[in-house]
């Protein structure tokens, strides 16, 4: 059986707890990890590293989705990036998005 790749878009806390929904799926893994913090991303990296030993890390998220092409995304950052990143998710191909509460922040955001 194939297994599903997962991309974690926020490798703080919340994301953190994204990847470890992941652990003990014989049909999932995380392959990639994406924040705007190059350390945030290393943190993720060094402590999944024993799970998933090719995790490879982005500070942009479209290249990240260009280049992994993952079947799942997990979204866990502020807020006011939710809407923007789960469109672009679905555009991208991506076939299934766990997106942190809200999807968006305002009425113009949620058209």
């Amino acid at each position: 059986m194939p297994k599903y790749k997962v991309a974690v878009i926020g490798c703080g806390g919340i994301g953190q707890k994204h990847a470890q929904g992941v652990v003990g799926l014989d049909s999932a893994e995380v392959v990639a990890g994406c924040d705007i913090s190059q350390e945030t991303s290393t943190v993720f990296k060094e402590k999944w590293d024993g799970q998933w030993s090719n995790i490879s890390l982005y500070t942009d998220y479209k290249a990240m989705l260009d280049k992994e092409k993952p079947d799942v995304v997990t979204i866990a950052t502020p807020d006011n990036r939710h809407a923007d990143l789960v469109v672009d998710a679905a555009n991208a191909g991506v076939k299934g998005i766990f997106c942190e509460k809200p999807l968006a922040t305002s009425l113009s955001d949620a058209t």
